[in-house]
């Protein structure tokens, strides 16, 4: 596909917050516009990092205190439909040599030129009772070959139902979906991205979703989820509001599902996959920093 014809298919991202700023509706949504950071990126790092420095409290389920959906969540406006614009992001990344993707959310930064644009739009229900955001990600990579030299001494024949690009490391009953290579040429993607809808309770948030989240005390690799990758599509059930209890407690539940990659298996019987997480998260009253 030439260059500009992938333009033209990024365009929608562009032109959409556009016009969603035109509509003139009787209150403003979120201000307006809002944004959509992927955790573990360049701008949530910058935002931890400040808050570290002034010791802001922290969690370990980072975007979970995003700004703009905190705007949407407490908008009061009784109007029962307004708009707001999803300001575009566009992440460009080269990899020179072997490509270490990190944290990069739907693209996989191939050896090469990759960038990816997320954009769309915002909807807000009347006194903030339900949302949704949909703002779907377009990505591209170059993914150039690269040499990676395997000792066959150490590492056995890569297996008959494999495919070619999975990862000789690991086998079956300890395989892992970690192509070495998507394919062997480039690669342009529609995804989700950053979709959600919920509705709010008094006491409870429902919800559906496919944003990436962050749960995990580390800086750069989170221990459970993160944005290597796509967030997988999931229903939600989450607390609306912090329950007191010798400070703030948040309760987060959701139950989605994951599919192998097609770079894995060559035809796998059964490529679907349950996944389910719980997470409390309790901040002391009697120490700011601490989740």
């Amino acid at each position: 596909m030439h260059t500009y014809f992938r333009a033209l298919i990024a365009l929608p991202f562009l032109v959409a917050p556009l016009a969603a700023q035109l509509v003139k509706p009787s209150a403003q949504c979120a201000g307006g516009a809002v944004t959509t950071t992927l955790p573990g990126g360049l701008v949530d790092e910058n935002t931890r990092a400040n808050g570290i420095r002034a010791r802001d409290a922290w969690s370990v389920q980072r975007g979970q205190t995003d700004p703009a959906r905190a705007r949407m969540r407490a908008d009061s406006s009784a109007a029962q439909f307004r708009i707001a614009a999803v300001l575009p992001e566009l992440l460009i990344t080269t990899q020179q040599s072997f490509p270490m993707p990190a944290n990069d959310g739907p693209m996989w930064a191939g050896k090469g030129l990759s960038y990816s644009i997320t954009g769309g739009i915002a909807i807000c229900g009347a006194h903030a009772r339900w949302g949704a955001i949909i703002a779907p990600t377009y990505w591209y990579t170059e993914n150039a070959p690269f040499d990676l030299p395997i000792d066959p001494q150490i590492v056995p024949p890569l297996r008959s139902d494999y495919s070619p690009w999975a990862s000789p490391y690991h086998y079956i009953p300890r395989s892992l979906d970690a192509p070495r290579r998507f394919g062997d040429a480039a690669l342009r993607r529609f995804e989700p991205g950053a979709l959600a809808f919920w509705y709010r309770a008094p006491r409870v948030e429902v919800g559906f979703t496919t944003e990436a989240e962050w749960w995990g005390p580390g800086q750069y690799n989170a221990l459970l989820l993160s944005s290597q990758a796509a967030g997988a599509p999931r229903v939600y059930v989450r607390t609306s509001k912090p329950i007191h209890a010798a400070g703030e407690i948040d309760i987060r539940y959701f139950l989605g599902g994951l599919s192998f990659s097609p770079f894995f298996f060559r035809e796998p019987e059964d490529s679907a996959r349950t996944l389910a997480g719980l997470s409390v998260v309790w901040r002391p009253s009697f120490e700011k920093g601490l989740s």
